[in-house]
């Protein structure tokens, strides 16, 4: 036997595109004892919902729960009255201003973390800065204290002794 309009049904059904009277037929397929074993799966499902369409609470099932819930006072329970309790403006906006506080706060200490970082960028920089030139400073003063030793010596040494050979 060929089922592919129940397949067809079924998946029109799973779109969501069925009508109740394809879902009637559906419904009255699945009841069926013999079903083939590709759709057998589906059987269940169309089965449990008319289980449960017959499924109802008792008639003290009511009374039953009020009496637990109110222990044994189920008139007091059904007769009570719950006031709504009244919101102000303030309070229900007080989650809004709690929660920009909070962003507040958290800008702020992001704001001073990051300027305490480059200040001490900012420090180690004219660190580096100042032992350069402190470097330059001290070769140029090794450089002219050089040069001054050179000097003095040229100065103090003797006219015959810089090349100029005797004759005698």
């Amino acid at each position: 036997m060929d089922y592919k309009y129940i397949e067809q049904l079924l998946e029109r059904y799973w779109q969501c595109r069925t009508t109740l009277e394809e879902e009637q037929i559906l419904r009255s397929f699945f009841q069926q004892e013999e079903v083939p074993a590709e759709l057998k799966p589906y059987q269940s499902l169309f089965r449990i919902e008319e289980e449960q369409r017959g499924a109802h609470l008792s008639a003290g099932f009511e009374q039953r729960m009020l009496s637990l819930i109110s222990d044994g006072d189920a008139t007091k329970v059904q007769g009570a009255h719950t006031q709504a309790r009244r919101i102000t403006l303030r309070q229900r906006l007080r989650p809004l201003y709690q929660a920009a506080g909070l962003v507040a706060l958290l800008i702020t200490i992001g704001t001073a973390v990051k300027h305490a970082i480059t200040e001490q960028e900012e420090h180690a920089m004219q660190g580096e800065q100042y032992a350069n030139t402190e470097q330059v400073d001290n070769a140029l003063d090794a450089y002219q204290a050089i040069e001054g030793q050179q000097s003095a010596v040229l100065q103090t040494t003797p006219a015959d002794t810089i090349g100029c050979e005797h004759t005698q």
